[in-house]
């Protein structure tokens, strides 16, 4: 078989394949022209834009040359800038290596057989140079986890626990957001201690790790009590299974931006999150019906 008379379904496949890595190029090398960036940043970036071109020439011997369309290139440096290009960068080999079957890459290489080179090149080269990226925002994930994860397992269960000793939307939301300004402060002054504690062993600034969790964990509590403000008073429950929406939304978002970025598996990470999450919220909303009845209180 040759490239002339290549089954219909190798031959689209391998044109996507292509096609992926002449964009790969494009948005490695300039990526790695970013004067932002550190030296062994732009140095690694520049190693797999090589990589790429090497790639992208071998394809154009058989296919011609391969024209990226500038407004995928954008895409990916927009979600660079705003998501880091340590995720953008990852989940871009992620999404490349599923684009074929591994049937098809071996049938593809009976008929290019330099494909093979290009292929486990893909599979552990680029990934392995992709490990050493060090983006500051990523220094300061363990701040967000903090204040995510504390705000979602404690005030999970302490919406829960107001919802039915409350029964009444406007005074959950109020304790929700005292509760919640309170502890974010707490967590924020935990994080700079803890930060300093660690001195020149950590990369983060104290100031600047207290922040992210300060505001990783105001955002989450806004989310959580939103539904108590917008609904009616008296739709407590509706308002209590909305925010145990918001609860796994944010947990899944999370996890699976944190699975990416450090080659972990979404499923545990969020199995655990959402797991104790939901546990607590539960034995507090328990509680809170517990307390209501033994105390006789009725609001």
């Amino acid at each position: 078989m040759t490239i002339m008379n290549m089954a219909p379904h190798l031959l689209k496949a391998l044109k996507r394949f292509q096609a992926n890595e002449s964009m790969g190029y494009e948005v490695y090398r300039r990526l790695s022209e970013d004067p932002r960036l550190s030296f062994d940043n732009a140095e690694t970036l520049r190693k797999i834009a090589e990589h790429e071109k090497t790639h992208v020439e071998i394809f154009a011997k058989y296919l011609g040359p391969e024209v990226s369309k500038p407004s995928r290139i954008e895409r990916m440096l927009l979600r660079s800038r705003i998501l880091g290009f340590t995720f953008t960068l990852k989940r871009m080999e992620m999404i490349q290596a599923r684009v074929m079957s591994k049937a098809i890459r071996q049938e593809l290489i009976q008929v290019i057989p330099e494909l093979d080179f290009i292929f486990q090149e893909e599979d552990m080269i680029d990934m392995d140079l992709l490990s050493l990226l060090d983006e500051e925002r990523l220094v300061y994930v363990s701040s967000i986890v903090l204040g995510l994860n504390d705000a979602l397992v404690e005030l999970s269960g302490a919406i829960a626990g107001f919802t039915f000793a409350m029964r009444n939307n406007r005074l959950i939301a109020l304790a929700g957001i005292i509760t919640g300004i309170s502890a974010s402060l707490s967590m924020a002054a935990s994080e700079f201690l803890s930060t300093r504690a660690d001195g020149n062993h950590s990369k983060k600034t104290p100031g600047k790790a207290a922040l992210i969790t300060g505001i990783a964990y105001v955002l989450t509590v806004s989310l959580m009590v939103l539904p108590y403000i917008l609904l009616p008073e008296d739709q407590y429950l509706i308002s209590l299974a909305i925010m145990l929406g918001v609860v796994i939304s944010v947990i899944a978002v999370f996890s699976f931006y944190v699975s990416v970025t450090r080659a972990e598996s979404f499923k545990k990470q969020f199995g655990v999150m959402a797991a104790i999450s939901l546990s607590v919220a539960f034995a507090s909303f328990v509680i809170g019906i517990m307390v209501k009845n033994a105390l006789g209180i009725e609001i």
